[in-house]
């Protein structure tokens, strides 16, 4: 199915920060679709990154689990500080991933009448 505004398929993960995360009960796996809005992470010693003003998309190639529950998520991005290339990134999302602003939504394509599409950022 084709991508209805930031919406690519069906929603698998959620996280609005900085609530709780919300799980479909399924792993993310190379070829989901990770979609930002504002996401902003702080990290201990003091690093920050930021994804998404006012959204980013990004191609997750893995996906694992760290020892806090989050999913470390590698993916194919653009325009990352103004590089117009695609390029290897790392987002960690989840309820204890330091993001504490945003959000951060994980889609899985399907076809098309499969999934009742949501396509905007509640």
């Amino acid at each position: 199915m084709e991508s209805q505004r930031t919406s690519h398929g069906a929603c698998i993960f959620s996280h609005h920060a900085p609530g709780q995360a919300e799980e479909a009960g399924v792993d993310i796996r190379a070829g989901d679709i990770m979609q930002f809005w504002k996401a902003e992470w702080t990290f201990e010693g003091g690093g920050w990154k930021k994804a998404g003003d006012p959204d980013h998309t990004a191609v997750v190639v893995g996906a694992t689990r760290d020892s806090n529950g989050s999913w470390v998520c590698q993916v194919l991005e653009q325009n990352v500080g103004n590089a117009k290339h695609v390029q290897h990134g790392e987002y960690v999302i989840g309820t204890n991933s330091g993001m504490h602003d945003g959000a951060a939504r994980v889609f899985r394509p399907v076809w098309e009448g499969m999934v009742n599409i949501d396509t905007e950022w509640n």
